[in-house]
């Protein structure tokens, strides 16, 4: 599994965000991308990994050029920081399909915890995915299809 993690402003709510993830959700690896377009370039390369996205916006302008870059991130679980509460930011906002909502002002302790159920769930869920497939294989193997009488009753004799 990776984090995908961006964050423009070095010293500012990212810095703390990336903090908060590493003592949490050890174990797992985080890309950090600091500048909207190596974010773009991440996304346009081949990825071969499971992956979350969290996107801090500090302000609007960020926002707006990560929303600008929606059909990129459709395929991935994101998790999104607001730079405000004002409803015309969290509307411009939800464009990405977020899973979860935080603000650059909150603590980040739900974030991570939603972080690292999306983590787990993920983990379980491809745990399952191989044996479920292989039992729908194995059962549409075995079925034994039967001829159905002919039950036409405009037939005469």
């Amino acid at each position: 599994m990776i984090i995908f993690l961006f964050y423009s402003d070095k010293n500012g709510p990212g810095r703390r965000l990336l903090k908060d993830i590493q003592t949490k959700i050890p174990g797992h690896r985080v890309e950090i991308a600091q500048t909207v377009q190596a974010l773009s370039d991440r996304f346009r390369s081949p990825m071969t990994d499971r992956s979350i996205v969290v996107l801090v916006a500090e302000n609007g302008e960020r926002l707006g050029e990560l929303t600008s870059m929606e059909d990129l991130m459709s395929d991935f679980p994101i998790i999104l920081v607001l730079p405000d509460r004002n409803p015309a930011t969290v509307s411009i906002g939800h464009r990405l399909y977020p899973r979860f909502v935080a603000y650059v002002d909150s603590d980040f302790s739900d974030l991570v915890s939603v972080l690292g159920k999306l983590i787990h769930h993920d983990a379980f869920e491809s745990v399952l995915r191989g044996p479920n497939i292989y039992a729908d294989f194995q059962k549409q193997r075995t079925i034994r299809w039967k001829q159905v009488p002919n039950t036409r009753s405009d037939e005469s004799d």
